[in-house]
């Protein structure tokens, strides 16, 4: 996943407004609470908490990904763990204070693998916040194209459907010097399947914000 797309991933999320995220954080976790970053990419969200002072881990499942990251923190004179990681495998690091996984990592992964490996490297108390995609919402985007041109590259990006609930993103990104495509499956559920699993696990569980787009979970372990 995200291989040899994640050397494009920064043009192409250029219009995302990642101060969402982190003004998220800032109002629930405080920058005394250790903070895993469940699915940081390449340090978007991470890297502007190291640079306000917050005690910082991420993981990714995509060493490419975590290689830019890297970068990006010498770029800005910050340092902070980053470890190769599937969230559908035990994380096994440490006991954190609080976990966040944003950008839609948990319509990735199977949730209920992922949600209880969260769960158990959490202390008691810890906060867990993520955010999925709305149901409907992703359901709507089935059949959308987009296609754009930069310097070095362009690409084509087709959202298919993969049955309720399940997307298939198809990305071909061609450059002067080849043309590669990737694949990537997301799925989605309502609210109520997402917190019904969370409780079983023992999250104390509250829905921070329902946009139409993204539904935002705070999660407290009991």
């Amino acid at each position: 996943m995200y291989n040899s797309f994640s050397y494009y991933y920064d043009l192409m999320m250029e219009s995302v407004d990642y101060d969402i995220f982190i003004d998220i954080v800032k109002e629930h976790i405080s920058k005394d609470k250790s903070i895993l970053d469940a699915g940081c990419g390449t340090g978007n969200v991470s890297i502007p908490l190291a640079l306000d002072g917050y005690n910082v881990t991420g993981i990714d499942i995509s060493a490419d990904m975590l290689t830019i990251c890297k970068h990006k923190e010498q770029l800005n004179n910050v340092n902070f763990p980053i470890f190769e990681n599937n969230l559908e495998e035990e994380i096994g690091i440490e006991l954190f204070d609080s976990c966040i996984s944003f950008l839609d990592v948990i319509n990735y992964v199977d949730y209920k693998k992922a949600f209880k490996n969260i769960y158990n490297v959490l202390k008691k108390g810890g906060i867990f916040i993520f955010d999925v995609n709305d149901f409907d919402y992703q359901e709507s985007m089935k059949g959308y194209v987009e296609e754009d041109s930069y310097d070095l590259f362009s690409y084509t990006w087709k959202i298919l459907d993969n049955g309720i609930g399940s997307i298939k993103h198809d990305l071909t990104i061609k450059t002067k010097d080849e043309v590669f495509n990737e694949i990537h499956y997301q799925t989605t559920y309502k609210k109520d399947v997402y917190i019904k699993e969370l409780e079983s696990l023992g999250f104390d569980v509250e829905v921070l914000i329902e946009d139409g787009i993204k539904v935002f979970f705070k999660c407290i372990k009991k």
